[in-house]
């Protein structure tokens, strides 16, 4: 099950980022509210099409893709 750890790394990032973005928008006197989140989700989704256990997508059925 290779979505558990990645799941658990998106939440951990996540939340680190949330002090980084909260302290980014300070000086303007924003808030972070759910930017550190939808960040970490789009990356994280992006980079998750570089891990075919994850998508479960092989080589061979890219290659079917392709040709048909």
């Amino acid at each position: 099950m290779p979505v558990v750890p990645y799941a658990l790394l998106g939440a951990a990032t996540a939340t680190a980022v949330t002090p980084a973005v909260a302290h980014l928008l300070a000086p303007a006197g924003g808030h972070a509210f759910t930017w550190p989140f939808v960040l970490t989700t789009l990356g994280f989704l992006i980079a998750a099409r570089s891990f075919p256990r994850l998508t479960g997508r092989t080589r061979a059925a890219d290659a079917l893709a392709r040709a048909a």
